[in-house]
């Protein structure tokens, strides 16, 4: 199953005319947030691959944290829906904080990819076998770089025993720790996912800065 690549210089992908979508597919949610900043680098890639090259025809979110009306309502015209979401903290954990809002509202099955990936073919195996293998969890990628500056979002000592436990047994489970760029669920599940990283910014148990949605 593909779930994406990192994003490359050697394509050059514009974004179509406009998006079909299949009724059948109307509550399954393929989101990315983006600003003004990100949107020629890495938006636009994102919706050209994952309309032309995934041939997606479920519904495409947009979560705005800075784009320009004009760049907006060119997106709606497409058909993809396009939210404004406020960043309070910063965007790789505002999103999953306002996610679970969204998923409380709209229903349906949701996965989430980070703006640059460029999609190489069909993503609609993980929305049609989500529920027959992975119903009830959060789904997830990998990570292959364990990248030290997780630890940074520690608020003290006991916090980071503790994040160095988690990782330790997920390093010895999986041989891996685990990452945000890719995220897929049910509605209840995005909500708790949401909920829980609400939990621990509010309780004072990690930052709310780079690397705490991960966390």
């Amino acid at each position: 199953m593909n779930t994406g690549t990192t994003m490359v210089d050697t394509v050059t992908l514009s974004i179509p005319e406009r998006q079909v979508r299949s009724p059948c597919r109307k509550k399954q949610w393929i989101i990315t947030c983006s600003d003004d900043n990100a949107y020629e680098s890495m938006l636009v890639p994102f919706v050209g691959s994952l309309i032309s090259l995934a041939r997606w025809d479920g519904s495409i979110v947009v979560l705005d944290f800075g784009l320009s009306l004009s760049r907006v309502e060119r997106l709606r015209d497409l058909g993809i829906v396009v939210e404004k979401a406020r960043c309070n903290h910063n965007v790789v954990l505002d999103r999953f904080l306002y996610l679970g809002g969204f998923a409380l509202r709209r229903g349906g099955l949701i996965a989430h990819w980070d703006a640059d990936v460029w999609f190489t073919g069909s993503v609609s195996e993980l929305f049609d076998t989500y529920h027959r293998e992975h119903s009830g969890r959060l789904v997830c990628t990998i990570d292959p770089v364990f990248q030290q500056s997780f630890y940074s979002v520690a608020t003290g000592e006991p916090q980071l025993r503790k994040m160095r436990g988690v990782f330790q047994r997920l390093i010895q489970m999986l041989g891996h720790v685990l990452q945000c760029g890719f995220l897929c669920g049910d509605a209840v599940v995005m909500q708790k996912f949401s909920r829980y990283l609400q939990h621990l910014v509010s309780a004072g148990e990690v930052q709310p800065s780079w690397g705490s949605d991960a966390v």
